[in-house]
């Protein structure tokens, strides 16, 4: 609970940590990231038996400074969004841009709407990226042209596959989330105020969420790679065979 307090700086600690949050969390995310798809490559590719999680710690993390390069390369392309939600602020607190429903904040709603998906359209082969960049002598931008190759022709299909990925994670947080505010409720009215009960359900959907995510786009990129690999012909055509 103190753990994530301190990240998202929704308790005490993360004064503690101050502006110096938002990189240990970059760290940690990368780290971990980089060392799930290192435990579920070994068990995809069959090396279940004797797999610890101190093997994908410690041999996961080699790449960790690529992936920070692709974490701040994910900044970059989420800065056009990030300028239209300012330019949607700035008209909403003068009054131009308001809650009730008229032409001019539909207009605004099908622009948000718009530039969002564009935006993850852009970052669909920096997501593939984040699982080929976890492999050794891959440097990060090599792995941004891989994955974009991958991505080539197919990538209104993966980022089809990218939203089927969020919503169990999203009806995962609602859920359980929904359940533990509710239940903090009743404890803080049976005045049990002790138990960070909504903290460690934060902690516990991130850290299944990350897992979710990462297995995901990890088997996502290897059946984009399986269905790549050039067919065997069976029989090699007539006017092929004297050459």
């Amino acid at each position: 609970a103190l753990f994530s307090g301190a990240l998202t700086g929704t308790s005490g600690a993360g004064s503690y940590l101050g502006a110096s949050a938002p990189i240990a969390m970059v760290l940690l995310f990368s780290y971990g990231w980089l060392a799930l798809v290192f435990i579920v490559r070994e068990i995809k590719n069959g090396n279940r038996k004797g797999l610890k999680l101190r093997d994908g710690i410690y041999g996961g993390g080699s790449s960790v400074l690529s992936m920070i390069c692709l974490m701040f390369t994910i900044v970059v392309q989420a800065i056009p969004f990030s300028i239209v939600m300012m330019i949607y602020s700035s008209l909403s607190s003068v009054g131009v841009i308001n809650g009730d429903v008229a032409i001019e904040n539909m207009a605004a709603w099908c622009v948000l709407a718009t530039t969002a998906v564009l935006t993850l359209y852009w970052m669909v082969p920096t997501f593939l990226a984040m699982v080929v960049v976890s492999l050794p002598g891959v440097y990060p931008f090599v792995a941004l042209k891989i994955a974009g190759n991958m991505a080539v022709s197919r990538r209104l299909k993966i980022l089809y596959r990218l939203f089927a990925m969020a919503v169990p994670v999203a009806l995962m947080w609602i859920l359980i989330l929904g359940a533990a505010i509710g239940f903090d409720t009743v404890l803080v009215a049976w005045k049990i105020t002790w138990f960070p009960l909504v903290p460690i359900a934060v902690l516990l959907l991130i850290s299944l969420s990350v897992i979710w995510c990462a297995t995901y786009i990890y088997l996502l990129v290897d059946k984009i790679i399986s269905d790549q690999s050039p067919e065997v012909p069976q029989k090699l055509p007539k006017r092929n065979v004297k050459k």
